[in-house]
């Protein structure tokens, strides 16, 4: 039977999450000549290099492995030749894996490009203990990642990488999904919500209001989370408000997430390890209903597993939760109706006279309307959505290319829409 080789049979045990302790003795002296760091900057993985690592880090080496799934490895790496240039480390020299040189790939974030580390093992010493180690990436699984650190101490070093990757990770301060995406979000859109005075209230109180005010509640001793679930008919402007309110939370991080992402992306783990990574942080959850619900995507998370989530980050302060749903019946009463998960709860629905009018002036823009045609639209939009108004202004401008909307041109487009209430619309037929 052939024998596997040393570098096989460390893979191997890596990935069932355990490390051998080395059984070889150090080298005698403590310096490396120039000659020997040369060999370790150019010498491909083999039998040498496992040997070469065992003598580097000592007799009593240890081992520490982190997974990284790939959102919390958009955190995680591309720090670390940061965390490498500006702490106190000596870079010695560097391998790769995988019979390969030392690899590295450049990921653009947020108009930034960052050089990530994909296979490499960097050789690092310490300059204040004297105390040498060596810190290594490995690309195992479609964009998932290993961090492994072998040394004397290696708790504290790989805790020291943890605590800088909070502090300096490109997606601190910026608008993420599940998969480590940077989303540019249309500040734009922010002129086609209209809220009621109540909703304007809630809205400025318990979610801007926690953001703007969080320093000053930190220094209160407040409770530093909140949960706010916006609730009501498809249509009415829950996920649109969602897309606006990232631009409003100063210093907070926000991260958009849905069932589906989580379902095929990750899970409340990495929900988690993000939350942590980049809190301050507004958590967007749209649709919990469907947490625990299949959608043909194989399963996902429970809202009782949700609700596990939330209670464990409740030492991280600033963790801002906004959901929203369009059967509120569905969500479970601990998750919905329990101050310290969800706060509060905003109602969305059809929308009254006054910001029914309100709405249609704004989303006509850059074209008018007539006031005679605009008192017809509301009066016929009487318990529309804003989905619903938005649609009827869409379809006047299909009609006319004038730049004034007129009474006969609302006749026409308020034909052509098939609306009743807050029943299915579409296109009339024939």
């Amino acid at each position: 039977m052939p024998t596997s080789s040393p570098a096989a049979h460390q893979r191997r045990l890596a990935r069932r999450g355990r490390m051998e302790a080395p059984s070889m003795p150090a080298p005698a002296g403590s310096e490396m000549s120039g000659a020997l760091r040369a060999r370790i900057a150019i010498h491909n993985v083999g039998e040498f290099d496992q040997r070469l690592i065992r003598d580097w880090v000592g007799q009593a080496t240890q081992a520490q492995q982190l997974s990284l799934g790939g959102a919390v490895a958009t955190c995680m790496l591309p720090v670390i030749p940061r965390f490498i240039a500006e702490g106190d480390l000596e870079l010695h020299g560097q391998i790769g894996e995988k019979q390969a040189p030392p690899r590295f790939t450049t990921i653009k974030l947020a108009g930034t490009n960052f050089d990530v580390p994909a296979e490499v093992q960097f050789f690092l010493e310490d300059r204040v203990t004297n105390e040498r180690f060596v810190l290594q990436v490995e690309d195992y699984h479609d964009g998932d990642y290993r961090i492994s650190v072998h040394g004397r101490s290696t708790t504290s070093k790989l805790d020291e990488l943890r605590e800088y990757a909070n502090c300096h990770n490109p997606l601190r301060g910026q608008t993420f999904d599940l998969r480590g995406k940077v989303l540019n979000l249309d500040a734009a859109e922010t002129r086609q919500v209209i809220l009621t005075p109540e909703q304007s209230t809630a809205i400025d109180r318990h979610i801007l209001g926690f953001a703007t005010r969080f320093d000053q509640l930190k220094t209160r001793r407040a409770r530093l989370s909140r949960g706010v679930l916006l609730e009501g008919v498809p249509g009415c402007g829950k996920s649109l408000l969602l897309r606006t309110l990232p631009h409003r939370l100063p210093g907070f991080s926000a991260c958009l997430a849905t069932p589906e992402q989580i379902a095929r992306h990750g899970s409340l783990e990495t929900l988690q390890q993000l939350i942590e990574m980049t809190a301050p942080c507004a958590v967007f959850l749209e649709e919990i209903d469907l947490f625990g619900s299949d959608r043909n995507l194989g399963g996902g998370p429970s809202m009782a597993e949700l609700m596990q989530m939330m209670d464990g980050l409740r030492h991280i302060p600033g963790v801002l939760w906004i959901a929203t749903t369009n059967r509120p019946e569905t969500v479970e009463a601990a998750l919905a109706d329990r101050p310290g998960r969800f706060d509060r709860r905003i109602a969305f629905g059809p929308l009254d006279m006054e910001t029914r009018t309100r709405l249609i002036t704004e989303l006509i823009k850059p074209q008018e309307i007539e006031s005679e045609a605009l008192q017809q639209f509301v009066q016929n939009s009487d318990g529309w959505t804003g989905a619903q108004v938005r649609e009827l202004c869409e379809t006047l401008r299909l009609l006319s290319d004038g730049e004034v909307f007129t009474s006969a041109e609302l006749d026409e487009a308020l034909a052509d829409c098939d609306f009743y209430g807050l029943g299915t619309f579409g296109f009339r037929q024939g």
